[in-house]
């Protein structure tokens, strides 16, 4: 029971793990030209954001361009190389201010040209330390009104194994203890 107990505990004062939230919509703009309009929210970290990458799957993208960022961030794409970047890349910096912590900034505009049929999807994102280059998370772009589920975070589903885990050996403890006892008064 005390490891049930002291599960339940580290589980209470640990906090739920998350990236910080990427959203898109995407456009068509007419043939296989689709533009993505992305807001970048500072909802984890307790520090502006300054710097982030955006990673776009190559294999139906063949072309890939900025159209428009809010006037604090400068972007530079990088072509998908199979040596650095298997994907495009489309970094952003801030050239001051950032996103602070709590606060959204949206109208990140991205052009592609897409070749797949359907619309083209989601992409994967880093939040980077301008000075270390650190990785400061990672995570998967959200779309606006997909509905997604969001995933536990892992630390949650560990916590839930080990309480299973004890839980198990707790009834297992009183069933032996059950039967002893029976086995005693017959």
């Amino acid at each position: 029971m005390t490891w049930a107990i002291a599960v339940a505990l580290v589980c209470a004062l640990s906090g739920a793990v998350s990236a910080t939230t990427i959203r898109y919509d995407v456009a068509a703009l007419g043939g296989q030209n689709w533009r993505y309009d992305i807001s970048v929210e500072n909802d984890t970290l307790a520090t502006p954001i300054d710097e982030f990458t955006l990673y776009f799957p190559s294999a139906a993208i063949p072309s890939l361009s900025t159209s428009g960022q809010p006037a604090s961030f400068d972007p530079l794409v990088f072509p998908p190389n199979p040596v650095f970047f298997p994907n495009w890349a489309v970094d952003y910096l801030a050239s001051s201010g950032g996103i602070p912590t709590g606060a959204t900034l949206e109208h990140f505009l991205v052009d592609v040209q897409f070749t797949a049929p359907g619309a083209p999807g989601g992409f994967a994102f880093d939040i980077v330390d301008p000075d270390t280059f650190a990785i400061l998370e990672s995570g998967d772009a959200v779309a606006i009104g997909g509905g997604g589920v969001p995933e536990p975070a892992t630390l949650a589903l560990v916590c839930l194994a080990l309480l299973g885990v004890s839980g198990s050996r707790d009834r297992e403890g009183l069933l032996r203890r059950s039967s002893t006892r029976f086995r005693r008064s017959a």
